[in-house]
C-alpha cells in the first residue's frame, strides 16, 4: 500500500456525509461538521436586521417623501377609486345587486367624462324611463372613497331606501376615475362637479324635491354641491350627511393606516397638511355655512374610520352658523353598517316629513344682521303684508321654497 505523505488532504466519503468540511492534518484527516443556521445564531440575526432595517427606511422615509413630493401618491391615497373590498360584478346590470327595479346609464358629466349610474326605482312604481314624478322625493345617493356604487353596504342601504319602509327612489353613481366612469384621474373639484351633472340630470328629468345623501368623502362633496347650489338660489330639499368629517386633513389625522406614522415629527406637516392642496382639499367646517337646506348628520358611536367627534364638530359648526340641522348617532354598525338598525327608516321619514311641512312650522327663519334667526311666522306675515308689493320694494322679500327662510335684502 503506498504510503501516504504528510500533510495532504484526502476527501473521502463516511460517516459524516456530504455536509463534514475536511481539514488538514499532520497525521491525516479530520472531518468537522458544517454550522448550522439557527434563529439565535449570527448569521440569521444580522440577515433579519437588514431586513428590518429596509423595512424601516421605507415606511418612515420613502413613504412620507413619496407622500409630500408626489401628488398622484396623495391622490390615490384620498379617493382609493382603484381599490373595490366587494364584488365587483357587472355594473351595466344592477339586477344583478338584487335590485328589482333599476335601470343603468351614463350620465355627461364633463366632454370627456361619462359616469355610470343606477335609476333605482321604487317597485310599486317600476317603468321604463327616467322620468320623475315631481311629487316624490328622489335621493341623489354621493358615496365614500373606494369601490363602486355596486359597494355591498352601499347596495343595502338602497334596497332599504326604496323599500316600502321608506318609499325613496335612489339614484346613485360613480365618480370620474371609479367604476365603469370613464377612467380619468379624480381630484375634489371634479367630484363635486360630479355630483352637480347627476344633480343637474334629476332635476331636469322632473325631480323637483331632490334629497342629497353623502356618505364618508361623500358628505364633503355633497357640502360643495349643496354649498353651491345654495349660492345659486337652487337648494336642494334636504342634505343628509352619513358619517362625516370637518375636513379631509381632519379625517387623515385619524385615519388608521396613518397611526404608524402619527406620533412621527412630520406627520403634520407630511401627512395631514399636504391634503390641502387643490386636488384633495374639500373642507366641509368652512362651507356649512351656506348650506341654506336642512341638514341630517347620521353619525355611528364605534365608527373607526371616521370617529363621530367629528361628525359632532361639524354639528356644532353648523349650529353656529345658523344652518337648519341636527344629528342622529348610533350606538353602533360602524363606519358602514347604519342601515342594519331598526330606527334608522323612521329617522328619514321623520326628516323627510319635516321637509314637506318646512313652510308649515311655528317659526320661520330670517336673515338679521347677516346672521339667521327664528322669528315667529305670525310676525314675518305682518310684516310681509306690510309691506308694499310693488316697485322695487318687493324685491326686498325673498322667501326660499325648500327651506322657508325669508331673506330681507
Amino acid at each position: 500500500m503506498p504510503q501516504q505523505k504528510k500533510g495532504t488532504m484526502i476527501r473521502s466519503r463516511g460517516p459524516k456525509g456530504a455536509d463534514a468540511t475536511p481539514t488538514a492534518m499532520d497525521d491525516g484527516i479530520e472531518y468537522k461538521e458544517k454550522p448550522k443556521e439557527t434563529k439565535s445564531s449570527p448569521i440569521y440575526s444580522r440577515r433579519w436586521f437588514k431586513v428590518l432595517a429596509v423595512l424601516l427606511v421605507v415606511v418612515y422615509v420613502v413613504i412620507p417623501l413619496l407622500f409630500l413630493y408626489y401628488p398622484p401618491i396623495r391622490r390615490h391615497s384620498v379617493f382609493l377609486n382603484y381599490v373595490s373590498l366587494s364584488r365587483v360584478g357587472n355594473l351595466s346590470e344592477p339586477a344583478a345587486y338584487g335590485l328589482k327595479c333599476a335601470h343603468n346609464l351614463y350620465l355627461q358629466s364633463e366632454a370627456n367624462v361619462k359616469l355610470g349610474t343606477w335609476n333605482i326605482q321604487l317597485p310599486q312604481d317600476c317603468q321604463e324611463g327616467n322620468r320623475f314624478d315631481p311629487a316624490q322625493p328622489v335621493v341623489v345617493y354621493v358615496h365614500g372613497n373606494a369601490g363602486t356604487r355596486g359597494g355591498g353596504h352601499r347596495v343595502e342601504l338602497y334596497k332599504l331606501l326604496t323599500s316600502d319602509q321608506v318609499n325613496l327612489p335612489v339614484v346613485a353613481f360613480d365618480y370620474r376615475g371609479f367604476g365603469d366612469s370613464t377612467n380619468v384621474p379624480p381630484s375634489a373639484r371634479g367630484l363635486v362637479r360630479d355630483a352637480r351633472a347627476v344633480y343637474d340630470w334629476v332635476k331636469r328629468n322632473g325631480g323637483s324635491q331632490v334629497i342629497v345623501w353623502g356618505h364618508s368623502l361623500g358628505t364633503a362633496v355633497s357640502v360643495a354641491l349643496v354649498a353651491e347650489l345654495c349660492k345659486e338660489g337652487r337648494c336642494p330639499m334636504g342634505l343628509v350627511l352619513e358619517a362625516p368629517f370637518t375636513k379631509v386633513s381632519d379625517a387623515a389625522r385619524y385615519y388608521p393606516l396613518t397611526i404608524i406614522h402619527r406620533y412621527m415629527p412630520y406627520f403634520e406637516s407630511v401627512f395631514v397638511r399636504s391634503l390641502e392642496s387643490e386636488e384633495t382639499h374639500l373642507d366641509s367646517e368652512a362651507l356649512i355655512a351656506d348650506v341654506k337646506s336642512p341638514v341630517l348628520i347620521l353619525h355611528a358611536e364605534d365608527d373607526a374610520m371616521v370617529p363621530v367627534h367629528l361628525g359632532r364638530q361639524l354639528f356644532a359648526t353648523a349650529q353656529r352658523k345658523g344652518c337648519q340641522v341636527s344629528m342622529v348617532e348610533f350606538p353602533q354598525y360602524g363606519h358602514k353598517g347604519l342601515y342594519k338598525d331598526a330606527q334608522l327608516p323612521s329617522v328619514v321619514k321623520n326628516f323627510v316629513i319635516r321637509d314637506e311641512d318646512d313652510t308649515d312650522k311655528d317659526e320661520l327663519w330670517i336673515m338679521v344682521d347677516m346672521e339667521w334667526e327664528a322669528i315667529p311666522q305670525k310676525a314675518i306675515r305682518m310684516f310681509i303684508e306690510s309691506v308694499p308689493i310693488h316697485g322695487s320694494q318687493s324685491e326686498k322679500i325673498n322667501i326660499e321654497p325648500n327651506t322657508g327662510k325669508v331673506l330681507i335684502n
